[in-house]
């Protein structure tokens, strides 16, 4: 079954990540809410073995219970090595859960029980958590007030910072989370992930040098690379150029840690008059096909093309 689905699925643009889900109840790796027994090693192993032979073209992911749950001493860090291996992601099924969230022995931990295992993953895989049913935050009081306000979303904003989280999912009815929700599910849709917003823009036409100070307001690095485009265009709307910055790498720019680049336009033979500057990143395909990052900024400074007007200049 597995190798056949890897064969329907593993070029569809569509399928973003795999999941581990062959081990345990739900697919978590663990047999807690059942017969408690301890999975090997060398079993996890095997089913990361097939994931791997099935789903060669596939970001996978596995649930930290595979490792936490079952292993111990030295094959607990035999699994984490494991993972970083076979360059896995992780995702964490426990966040808001009542009996962590409101267990003494995890308190600080905001119900992130491993925060060390994303660590591994972080400079290669991106971290996915999933929060307990809503209904049952709802019951436990590990959410109250509306946006979670009264209790739940600090520890929650804690919890995804500290795993650098990406992907996040809720278990309930849509309808009802963003009716209760709003501005929190908002903000969530911006943080988690990358977010990219530029602080400051400079450019000298004498020298072509454009200085921009870029900062990353998300929770996380980017995993891939995306192109950044220079527009310089006249004010009476004659000209426009557009010049790809291979220089540039967004994977780098870290989550609260303001980065300065500066980038050569070759634009010393424009003639004189008024201009702007305008920045586009773009996810490009092996087709030619370009589709714009959404960047920080009002939506009334980005034209039809995806580029925002950062500055002007006189030449």
């Amino acid at each position: 079954v597995s190798r056949g689905l890897g064969d329907v699925y593993k070029r569809q643009p569509f399928v973003v990540d795999m999941t581990l889900a062959s081990l345990g109840n739900w697919g978590e790796g663990h047999y807690s809410a059942s017969s408690k027994i301890r999975v090997p090693l060398e079993v996890i192993k095997k089913h990361i073995d097939l994931y791997k032979r099935c789903y060669k073209n596939s970001r996978l992911t596995i649930g930290d219970d595979w490792i936490g749950n079952n292993l111990k001493g030295g094959d607990l860090a035999a699994g984490r090595e494991y993972v970083v291996k076979n360059v896995l992601g992780y995702r964490d099924d426990s966040i808001l859960v009542e009996w962590h969230y409101f267990a003494p022995v995890h308190r600080g931990k905001d119900s992130l029980l491993r925060p060390e295992f994303f660590d591994d993953i972080y400079p290669y895989a991106p971290a996915t958590i999933e929060l307990e049913h809503y209904k049952s935050t709802l019951k436990s009081g590990s959410w109250k007030g509306k946006n979670g306000e009264q209790e739940g979303a600090a520890a929650l904003r804690r919890a995804l910072k500290r795993a650098h989280c990406t992907y996040l999912g809720y278990h309930g009815y849509a309808e009802e989370y963003a009716r209760d929700n709003p501005e929190f599910l908002r903000e969530m849709a911006n943080r988690v992930g990358y977010w990219y917003f530029i602080n400051s823009a400079e450019f000298d036409p004498n020298t072509g040098k454009l200085a921009l100070e870029w900062e990353n307001r998300g929770m996380a690095h980017a995993f891939k690379r995306y192109a950044l485009f220079v527009k310089i265009s006249s004010a009476d709307g004659k000209t426009a150029r557009v010049f790809r910055i291979a220089s540039a790498d967004n994977r780098k720019w870290e989550p609260d840690s303001p980065v300065s680049e500066t980038y050569e336009i070759p634009a010393g033979d424009l003639p004189d008059g008024k201009y702007f500057i305008s920045v586009s990143l773009k996810k490009t395909s092996p087709k030619g096909e370009a589709r714009p990052i959404e960047l920080g900024f009002k939506e009334e400074l980005r034209d039809g093309d995806g580029f925002y007007r950062i500055l002007g200049f006189e030449k």
